[in-house]
Formats: structure tokens, sequence, C-alpha cells
């Protein structure tokens, strides 16, 4: 589509020196006034029918790059969720070590409630640890909360045994089907 301009310009090609001499200056012999279907597509484009070229690059560019931003903020979402799965996952793994360490030093020391066991070894993490964690004691070492948390055991014989001070409100895991607080 060629630009639009108010007249239409006719070069005079029967001048035999514009060939051989291109440095003369481009001579117009004739101007035409616009057509009516130039005219019209002139005065279209001035209330808004047509819009100019670089605009409709624009518009489509911008279009691109919302398209690109709508598939990431599709993606991204698909990329973080498995990643908090895995370590709440490995969060209620330790509280599963930790709860099975408390159940053998119980049976090892003929404790039978949890809020006796609880009270020998106390509750938080620098208490527990010096009795069941170790080379040779029921957890070879001290399990951590992948987010920060701290570990503690519950006083009550209640569900559940064990807490994440991170991870507190999420279900840790089922209770084994013995369980009764022992």
């Amino acid at each position: 589509m060629s630009t639009l301009y108010p007249f239409n310009f006719r070069r005079d090609d029967d001048l035999p020196s514009q060939a051989s001499q291109p440095s003369e200056p481009v001579r117009y012999s004739e101007i035409e006034p616009m057509s009516e279907d130039s005219a019209q597509r002139r005065q279209d484009a001035e209330e808004g029918g047509e819009w100019p070229v670089w605009k409709k690059h624009v518009i489509r560019g911008a279009l691109a790059l919302l398209g690109v931003g709508v598939v990431v903020a599709l993606i991204i979402p698909a990329f973080l969720k498995p990643r908090s799965m895995s370590v709440r996952d490995s969060c209620q793994e330790n509280v599963g070590w930790i709860h099975s360490a408390v159940q053998q030093y119980m049976k090892d020391h003929d404790l039978k409630d949890w809020s006796e066991a609880v009270r020998i070894l106390g509750t938080d993490r620098e208490d527990w640890e010096k009795h069941l964690v170790g080379v040779d004691s029921y957890i070879r070492y001290p399990r951590k909360c992948p987010c920060g948390g701290e570990y503690t055991l519950n006083p009550e014989p209640t569900w559940p045994p064990v807490f994440c001070s991170y991870h507190t409100g999420e279900k840790a895991y089922s209770p084994p089907s013995d369980w009764g607080g022992s």
C-alpha cells in the first residue's frame, strides 16, 4: 500500500539525462489531484478509520508481550507448587522420624504414657535432642525443618505428637491405626 499524499506525483521518465546522470535533481512535471478513492481513505484515516502502520506494529507487539506474559503467569505456579510440596513433605518426614524415635525411646525405657515420655525428654528441641539424637541413638543426625521451623513435642497425649513452628496448622501426617496417645 502506498503512502497517502494530497497529490499523486508522476515522474518525467522521458528525459534521457536522468538515467545517465543520477546526480541531477528529479523533476516532476504533472501533478494529478487525488482520486476519490484515495481521498476517501485519507479522510477515513484522519477520522480514525484506518491507523498508521507504526501504530499497528506497536499494538501487535503489545499483544505479543501480553500473550507471553499470560503464558509465563500460567507456568510459574506449576514450577513453584512442586517445590513447596516437597519442602512440606520433607518437614512431615522429619516429624515422623521424631515421633518414631520417641515411641522407640518409650519402648526401651518401659514408659506406657506419652505424657511421661515428654516429661522426661522435655518439649523443646534442645531438651529432647540430648536423649534422641546421636550416632548410636534413635536419630542419627538432628532433624531441621527446611523452612527454619522448630520441632517441639506435644506434652498432651493428643495428635499430633510433634509440632513444627513453621508448618503450624498443617496436618503433619495421619496418625497410625494403633495411635492411642502412647
